[in-house]
């Protein structure tokens, strides 16, 4: 969509139906080169769709409206469409790739990206991707021409990860039957759970951790949470058993 021409209808409208005088002090032109920079923000689009729509419903006729507001109103949704989809792609950094699969077992995601218009014809990329809350990082990459050997190290790569969860869950002391509400005493949130075993709900673990050996922590208290009868306490659990944080296993 050529956004110079649709920002120059919108400038259009709003001086034509400029009833405050809000662009009483600026040109036609000066107004489409601000909305033509604003026109890459879905929430800067929703705005003008929206003043216009606010327009639209002072017009004494629906023949106005079909004519002029409706087919500008069109535009800009579709550009919205349009940048919504722009912005949710997930890109490697600046390189260009584009993550198209991603599958995160045990301790790594596993992640194939491509980038079509990479001027060394590496068009695939392929990498293990950590995050620890506060930095990403993509590691292990690897970019090629052949998409079959890139498909073929992205499966390997899974496969890995597979085994590898396989391999730890075979080390557990606890089997690995769910805890559920019948298998716990009752809990009010006025009471002091500090040092506590209990029984974490496994809707908010991965897949491959949605068992029962990872659902038992034992609570204790943080620097930050110095009220433990505070419903919003910083609490930090450690799965019994396996010595490992039961956050680090959320999804």
């Amino acid at each position: 969509m050529n956004t110079k021409n649709l920002a120059a209808e919108v400038a259009a409208f709003l001086h034509a139906h400029d009833d405050r005088d809000y662009y009483e002090d600026i040109t036609v032109e000066e107004t489409a080169e601000e909305v033509e920079r604003n026109l890459n923000d879905v929430s800067l689009i929703e705005d003008y769709i929206k003043d216009i729509e606010d327009i639209s419903d002072s017009f004494y006729s629906h023949l106005q409206y079909v004519s002029v507001s409706k087919p500008l109103l069109q535009k800009l949704s579709e550009l919205r469409t349009q940048v919504e989809a722009e912005q949710s792609k997930r890109m490697v950094g600046d390189t260009g790739y584009e993550i198209k699969q991603a599958i995160h077992i045990g301790d790594k995601e596993i992640v194939y990206g491509e980038n079509m218009q990479e001027k060394d014809g590496n068009f695939y990329f392929v990498a293990n991707y950590t995050y620890n809350e506060l930095l990403g990082q993509y590691a292990d990459c690897l970019m090629g021409s052949d998409y079959l050997e890139a498909m073929q190290e992205f499966t390997s790569r899974v496969n890995g990860q597979i085994e590898a969860a396989r391999a730890e869950f075979e080390k557990a002391a606890i089997p690995p039957d769910l805890f559920t509400a019948e298998h716990c005493y009752p809990h009010d949130y006025n009471q002091n759970i500090t040092n506590k075993v209990m029984a974490v709900r496994v809707e908010v673990f991965r897949k491959e951790y949605q068992r029962g050996e990872y659902q038992l922590v034992l609570v204790i208290l943080t620097a930050e949470a110095p009220n433990p009868l505070n419903k919003g306490l910083a609490l930090r659990g450690y799965v019994l058993d396996v010595a490992a944080l039961f956050v680090n296993k959320a999804g």
